[in-house]
């Protein structure tokens, strides 16, 4: 009888232990996910505060012929493509990379993307189908993967260039 009740204890015993090692390591990918949305986050912020786009600095634009040219986008002259807080508009973005190594003993690893979307089409949902032309329009997308994470984060944002005078 002894023998049959160490034999439940210690099946007892082990499974509350997995059961605490798979909480732990959930809880930790949690966290890892929630600074990784949070780098993401921060860079649509910062981008979303920018002008929409170069021709924009400063100055009104009428028609969108008169905007950055679709193979154009990304950073200009004088900006510095690892310091995002050099860059005065919103498709500065396009191309950029970033590795933060500071936040919870991991690497991040951040990508971004812009690309001019038709917002009246369907298949311009952000990360589908980007315009071939320029439009009043911009998704920038951004992915941020870690050492130890073991998804993914995408986060996309629309901006679009209003002008009321």
């Amino acid at each position: 009888m002894t023998l049959i009740a160490m034999m439940l204890l210690t099946m007892v015993t082990t499974r509350v232990n997995t059961q605490i090692s798979d909480i732990d390591s959930i809880s930790t990918s949690s966290k890892y996910a929630l600074a990784a949305i949070s780098l993401a986050e921060s860079k649509i912020e910062y981008a979303s505060n920018l002008a929409y786009d170069e021709k924009t600095v400063g100055a009104v634009v009428n028609t969108t012929s008169s905007l950055t040219p679709v193979a154009s986008l990304g950073i200009d002259s004088g900006e510095n493509a690892y310091v995002d807080t050099t860059f005065d508009d919103f498709d500065d973005y396009n191309g950029f990379k970033d590795t933060v190594k500071n936040m919870m003993s991991t690497v991040y690893y951040i990508s971004c993307t812009v690309n001019y979307v038709d917002p009246l089409v369907n298949s311009s949902i952000p990360g589908k189908t980007a315009a071939t032309s320029p439009t009043w329009s911009k998704c920038l997308n951004i992915m941020v993967t870690g050492k130890n994470m073991k998804d993914t984060i995408r986060m996309s944002v629309v901006n679009s260039y209003w002008k009321f005078r």
